[in-house]
């Protein structure tokens, strides 16, 4: 992760403290949250769905201060006063209802893939462990993502960070298999006999 991330910076063409510093933020916060998240889910014995459910329950109100700090509310809120009906008129004109139709269509789409990557993550950490998780769906997942999103922006990319952001996923998957199997092939240990021949 670290030799992939020097290969990364190689290509940055200044230097930002400030960009920096959040994502060292974003790196330890997001792996504090991963460790966190498997001691309470093992604590109190969550299942999957309980585990979706109060991740986001727990996000929402940050979300929403957020939301209000950052975003122009009171405009947003003018706009809606005083286009709200023509804008609801505006849509019994097909063009538009199919522009509506195609918004709500994304917003329900998009809620459907937050909840299956919530689900499966919950799953994925509830059943290994967090260097597990770290490395074997995400790592993998993420150089498909990025390679993809590098050719859509038509941006340079260094082959470095993908090709080393790959290797340490299987090398660690082929470590993790290996492990398991010289697990196998040891011996079980034999039960200890007391003094008077009774197990």
């Amino acid at each position: 992760m670290v030799l992939s991330s020097v290969v990364g910076g190689w290509t940055d063409i200044a230097f930002d403290p400030t960009g920096y510093f959040w994502m060292a933020a974003n790196c330890c916060s997001s792996a504090l949250f991963v460790l966190r998240m498997r001691k309470a889910i093992k604590l109190v014995d969550f299942q999957d769905f309980d585990t979706v459910y109060f991740n986001n329950a727990l996000t929402m109100p940050i979300f929403f201060v957020m939301s209000v700090l950052a975003e122009d509310w009171p405009n947003f809120f003018s706009f809606c006063a005083a286009k709200a009906r023509l804008e609801f008129l505006s849509y019994s004109d097909p063009a538009n209802s199919a522009e509506a139709e195609s918004m709500i269509f994304s917003m329900v789409l998009s809620g459907c893939a937050a909840f299956g990557i919530s689900f499966t993550s919950a799953w994925c950490l509830r059943v290994t462990n967090s260097t597990t998780y770290r490395y074997a769906p995400r790592s993998l997942s993420r150089v498909v993502s990025s390679s993809r999103n590098t050719k859509i922006l038509e941006a340079d990319r260094a082959h470095g960070i993908f090709d080393e952001g790959f290797a340490a996923g299987l090398l660690y998957s082929w470590s993790k298999v290996l492990q398991k199997r010289q697990a196998a092939m040891l011996p079980m240990p034999m039960p200890m006999q007391m003094a008077g021949g009774t197990k």
